[in-house]
C-alpha cells in the first residue's frame, strides 16, 4: 500500500494487527486438525480452542459457556432474530431507527411473517427518547435489540437503563456491541443484557470472526432442543 496513504475510517473496519497476524499464522501452522475429531491432534486443537475461549472469557468477565463463536456481528444478530422466530409463532420486537443493516434486515424478515416491529425514535443527537420507555417496552414485547455505539454518528445508547427495564419485565435484550471494544473493554456480568454481538475486525482482528455473548436465560433461545419427529414404532428397531 502507498506509504502516503492515511486511513481514517476505523469505525468501519481496522487494519489487521501484526500480533494477531503472527498468532493466526502460528495457529494455522500448528493447530490445523479438525477440533471435532476424536484422535490425538483433533483433541489437541479442541483443547487449544477452549484455552482461547477461556482467555476471552477472562477479558470480558464472562463464563466460557457464555461465548458462541460466529463469523461476525451480522451472523450473531441474525442468529438471535431467527431463533426468536423459531421459538415464537409471532410477537413484538423493539429496535431503534438508527440500527445497522444486519438488525434492520433481520427485523424485516420477522415483519413479513406478521411480527410487530417498533422502531424507537431518536432525538437530534441520535439517542432514543428514554422518557417514553414504559410505552415502548411493554409486557407483550419478546425482544429489544439496540445498537450500543452508532458507527456513523457516534452516539451511545443508554443500554444499562433499557436493560433494567427489560429485566423487570423478563424481556430478552440484545445489544449490537460491534463498535464498543475498539473504545474499551466492558464487563459482561455487569451489563444488563442477555445477548451481545461482536466482530473482531473492529479492533484489529481478522474479518470473518465474531462472538455472540449469551447468559443462562438467552442460551435457552440459542441452544434450543430440536423437535423430535413422530416415528412409526413398528419400524423404530430397524
Amino acid at each position: 500500500m502507498d506509504n502516503k496513504y492515511i486511513y481514517l475510517d476505523n469505525a468501519s473496519t481496522t487494519p489487521l494487527s501484526k500480533n494477531v497476524l503472527n498468532k493466526i499464522n502460528s495457529t494455522y501452522k500448528n493447530y490445523w486438525s479438525n477440533s471435532s475429531s476424536t484422535y490425538k491432534y483433533g483433541i489437541r486443537c479442541a483443547t487449544y480452542l477452549e484455552k482461547i475461549r477461556l482467555k476471552i472469557a477472562k477479558i470480558l468477565n464472562a463464563n466460557t459457556e457464555d461465548i458462541v463463536f460466529t463469523s461476525g456481528s451480522s451472523e450473531s444478530t441474525s442468529l438471535v432474530f431467527s431463533n426468536l422466530s423459531d421459538k415464537y409463532k409471532c410477537g413484538r420486537v423493539v429496535i431503534s431507527n438508527v440500527e445497522h443493516q444486519a438488525t434492520i434486515i433481520s427485523a424485516n424478515k420477522l415483519k413479513r411473517k406478521g411480527w410487530e416491529i417498533y422502531k424507537w425514535p431518536v432525538n437530534r443527537d441520535g439517542i432514543i427518547n428514554i422518557s417514553n420507555i414504559n410505552e415502548v417496552i411493554k409486557n407483550n414485547t419478546n425482544l429489544v435489540s439496540l445498537i450500543w455505539g452508532q458507527s456513523e454518528v457516534g452516539t451511545l445508547q443508554p443500554v444499562q437503563l433499557v436493560g433494567t427495564k427489560c429485566k423487570e419485565l423478563d424481556i430478552l435484550f440484545h445489544i449490537d456491541g460491534t463498535q464498543i471494544l475498539s473504545n474499551g473493554i466492558f464487563n459482561w456480568k455487569e451489563l444488563n443484557c442477555d445477548l451481545l454481538s461482536l466482530s473482531a475486525h473492529k479492533f484489529g482482528g481478522p474479518k470473518g470472526i465474531g462472538l455472540l455473548l449469551t447468559n443462562s436465560k438467552s442460551r435457552l433461545l440459542i441452544w434450543r432442543m430440536p423437535k423430535l419427529r413422530k416415528t412409526n414404532t413398528s419400524l423404530s428397531a430397524q
